[in-house]
């Protein structure tokens, strides 16, 4: 354990002192790697996809579409949360003409650092340090951390401890979103301020992005503040490609 402590120590000191040289080669051994296992893992479904009877079809066919339902019915509603959305943009003068990049997730929190996705774009393909990134429509999940020829290391917003400016409430109050892991996150505001669960989280930084949705509210009677807890609508585990918007 001694030597694997000094070993460890040894490489990150060397990274440092070679402004990250180490990383970029475990990024280009890795890469190989990452997209051979996705390209395996891929082609088993493949397989055992079509070794289902018809019946097992229709029942992954019933919960997807429960699952879609589910969705619909919330109290937020797709629509009213599109027409937010849409209103907040008009609101900060965001336009939607911008290049996006479409890239697919090589590695996940299993297998690389917490809240972390690994994509298959980087450099070559115009993705620059800092660009937020963006799962399902205007749902916003990240940021790119690092830049490598053929790949990004994308930090999530959740990231435990990491801190987001947001607009929430009937009012669209400016407030900050801390981090709690997994798509989670929790906001302290005054309990003057007016907020329902279902409702939107927005940020102004993420070109009017939606960040969350409230599920809980805790106010407690001695207390002049209230948390706010609210998720991402995307579950991180399920998600294949993100989008980035190129500057």
């Amino acid at each position: 354990l001694l030597l694997v402590g000094v070993f460890v120590l040894v490489v990150i000191a060397v990274n440092h002192f070679t402004f990250g040289s180490v990383s970029r080669v475990l990024h280009s051994i890795g890469e190989p790697v990452w997209k051979s296992q996705a390209g395996v893992i891929n082609a088993t479904k493949s397989i055992l996809a079509g070794f289902k009877d018809k019946q097992d079809l229709l029942s992954e066919n019933d919960k997807l579409r429960g699952e879609i339902t589910r969705l619909e019915l919330s109290s937020i509603g797709a629509e009213v949360l599109r027409q937010e959305n849409e209103d907040l943009k008009m609101l900060l003068n965001r336009g939607s003409s911008q290049e996006l990049v479409a890239g697919a997730i090589l590695a996940r929190p299993n297998r690389t650092l917490y809240d972390t996705f690994v994509i298959d774009v980087g450099r070559r393909d115009g993705i620059t340090k800092g660009i937020h990134v963006f799962g399902t429509g205007d749902i916003a999940i990240g940021s790119v951390e690092e830049v490598y020829a053929r790949t990004s290391l994308i930090s999530l917003f959740s990231t435990p401890g990491r801190r987001t400016e947001v607009l929430l409430g009937t009012e669209l109050v400016s407030a900050e979103a801390i981090g709690r892991g997994g798509g989670d996150f929790e906001i302290r505001i005054p309990r003057g301020i007016e907020v329902l669960e279902g409702h939107a989280i927005f940020s102004p930084s993420l070109d009017g992005g939606i960040l969350g949705v409230i599920e809980e509210i805790v106010a407690l009677p001695a207390d002049s503040f209230q948390t706010i807890l609210f998720s991402s609508p995307i579950n991180m585990q399920s998600l294949r490609t993100i989008v980035i918007p190129l500057e």
